[in-house]
C-alpha cells in the first residue's frame, strides 16, 4: 500500500475554494476542495494523524482506568485514514 503525500499540508485559496498542497516544498496538489473550513480540516490530516498515533503510543503502555473505549475508537480512526483493517 503507498502512504500519503508527506506533510505538512497547506490549504492555499479562499472561502469558497482551495487546493491542498503537500510534499516537498509544497509543490504536489492533492485534493480541491470547496469551502474553507474544509480545506483547513484535510491540510490538518496528516499531523492529526501523527498526533493521534503517538498518543496511542504514549497511552496504551499505562492502561488507565477507562480509556479503552477511547483508544479503542483512536485505533478505528487511525485504521480509516491508512486503509488498514482491525
Amino acid at each position: 500500500m503507498e502512504s500519503h503525500t508527506p506533510g505538512p499540508w497547506v490549504a492555499v485559496g479562499d472561502y469558497r475554494a482551495a487546493f491542498i498542497c503537500g510534499g516537498p516544498r509544497r509543490q504536489t496538489t492533492i485534493c480541491e476542495i470547496w469551502g474553507w473550513r474544509d480545506a483547513l480540516l484535510v491540510a490538518a490530516a496528516p499531523e492529526l494523524l501523527a498526533s493521534l498515533e503517538e498518543l496511542l503510543r504514549v497511552i496504551e503502555p499505562r492502561r488507565i482506568p477507562g480509556v479503552k473505549r477511547i483508544t479503542n475508537r483512536a485505533r478505528k480512526v487511525i485504521a480509516k485514514a491508512t486503509g488498514e483493517t482491525i
